[in-house]
């Protein structure tokens, strides 16, 4: 069965970013494209309401490649379901007042019922502290939070 996959802002960012300079993010670059283009097909991805409005700010052509990439993906609705969840994540302490898109992120990626939650963002979502706590939060409400991981992470 193929995997069940959300795909957050920074994953599109990074396919079509314009080659950077720095080693780190050049790597990110190339395996973003790796999967996007070898993997991605071969699973069932959605995105939310919130990837495509994040996706379509900044540079004018870069949004319009973002937003190219993403067009046929389905979007999952942000619910008041998803945004209860959402608050609590950021009410935990888990997360911090400032990091409400990415706690939207995950809440809807939680409510759907996907496998990963495909991130480039390690600082809130792909943080292994975080995570911990966030599990902890989620568990209370009675949700299960999906592998959250890099594209490098679901390159098989």
């Amino acid at each position: 069965m193929n995997e069940v996959v959300y795909i957050e802002t920074s994953v599109v960012s990074y396919v079509v970013a314009r080659p950077s300079r720095n080693p780190a993010s050049l790597l990110r670059q190339q395996a973003a494209r790796l999967w996007w283009e070898h993997r991605r097909p071969w699973c069932v991805c959605y995105i939310s309401e919130l990837v495509a409005d994040e996706a379509a700010e900044g540079d004018a052509e870069m949004a319009r490649q973002r937003l190219a990439l993403l067009a046929g993906i389905e979007r999952l609705p942000v619910t008041e379901e998803t945004g209860v969840l959402a608050a609590a994540f950021i009410a935990s302490g888990a997360m911090p007042p400032t990091s409400g898109d990415d706690a939207v992120h995950l809440a809807v990626a939680t409510c759907a019922k996907v496998e990963f939650l495909v991130t480039y963002d390690t600082r809130h979502l792909a943080n292994p502290h975080i995570l911990r706590r966030l599990r902890r939060e989620a568990a209370l409400h009675g949700w299960t939070l999906p592998e959250v991981c890099s594209p490098e992470q679901l390159i098989a």
